[in-house]
């Protein structure tokens, strides 16, 4: 499933990003127990399914977690595929910045001088 993950503001550039991302990380942290708590696995999937649901929610807010997920049913497949989508989409911003970086730094950071030494005095 691809995803047009920046519509939603992910920047991983952004501090602002990253403390949503790890305020949901923390409420699917505290939620994990109620997706093993039943013995019913239906019930278990739609907790699971229901725990990133909000997790999208804390991340991009409601609008647009329950535009995204709108047609995502309940089913742990298709929930991680989306979490994937995300990750895959941060991976590669992380990998963009860093290349930015490396060629800022190759294009504009002070050369280092070679030494030389005067050999002609030996």
């Amino acid at each position: 499933m691809e995803i047009d993950w920046l519509t939603y503001g992910v920047d991983v550039d952004s501090a602002a990003f990253w403390d949503k991302y790890y305020t949901a990380a923390k409420h699917t942290s505290e939620n994990e127990k109620e997706m093993e708590e039943s013995d019913n696995e239906a019930e278990r999937i739609r907790a699971y399914c229901a725990t990133f649901r909000r997790f999208y929610e804390d991340l991009i807010g409601k609008e647009n977690a329950d535009k995204l997920l709108e047609q995502v049913q309940d089913n742990r497949r298709s929930m991680d595929s989306v979490y994937e989508s995300l990750l895959r989409y941060i991976y590669q911003q992380k990998m963009d910045s860093r290349n930015r970086m490396v060629s800022i730094l190759l294009k504009y950071a002070p050369k280092k001088q070679e030494e030389h030494h005067d050999t002609s005095a030996v």
